[in-house]
């Protein structure tokens, strides 16, 4: 059941750094920071908000810095991807330095959605531990019918099978790779 738990956010992880990678063709690690931005933004918030508003403000607001670092930084050197993959770095570790200034390296834990415990077969288990798996699944699902089923879907997909053949198809790339990071800003800050 851990591993179930623990997987389903992977799985938020891992598809939104792997659809950069796949459909743009950019190796940005900067991505990991953003988890980290996610994080402290809910932790904010939720002393100010309720727990599920400062859940959605956090992604949202997660999604949008996570937007505008595309649009200023990495736009400008998609056509190295070297210095992509330096700059992201880089950004990660002062983005990691000043989150350090502000809040510490002490750990912290996030509150919870929904407090309390269930018991399975003798085993207790945090009832927001079963929210992380529903939301993770629905959320994936939800990735999978918009790829499926949406004209952007389809673009995404053409664009990670080949950049050329999708302009020439009248995908327009840049809107098409900002959604792209949109969608992985959202996962980076629902994980």
């Amino acid at each position: 059941i851990l591993g179930v738990i623990v997987s389903a956010m992977y799985m938020l992880i891992s598809t939104g750094f792997t659809i950069i990678y796949s459909v743009g063709n950019i190796l940005d690690l900067s991505y990991f920071s953003f988890l980290m931005v996610g994080a402290y933004l809910y932790l904010i918030l939720y002393r100010y908000i309720s727990p599920y508003a400062a859940l959605i403000v956090s992604v949202m607001l997660t999604s949008v810095l996570y937007i505008a670092m595309y649009r200023t930084i990495i736009k400008r050197l998609l056509n190295n991807p070297v210095m992509v993959c330096v700059i992201t770095v880089l950004f990660n570790l002062v983005l990691e330095y000043i989150f350090t200034i502000i809040f510490s390296r002490a750990e912290k834990n996030l509150f919870p959605l929904i407090q309390g415990v269930t018991d399975i077969y003798g085993i207790k288990f945090q009832k927001n531990m079963f929210f992380v798996v529903v939301l993770s699944l629905v959320s994936m699902v939800g990735f999978w019918f918009f790829i499926k089923k949406t004209f952007l879907g389809k673009a995404i997909l053409a664009l990670s099978m080949d950049r050329k053949g999708s302009e020439l198809a009248g995908i327009d790339v840049d809107k098409t790779l900002t959604v792209v990071y949109m969608i992985s800003g959202l996962m980076a800050g629902l994980s």
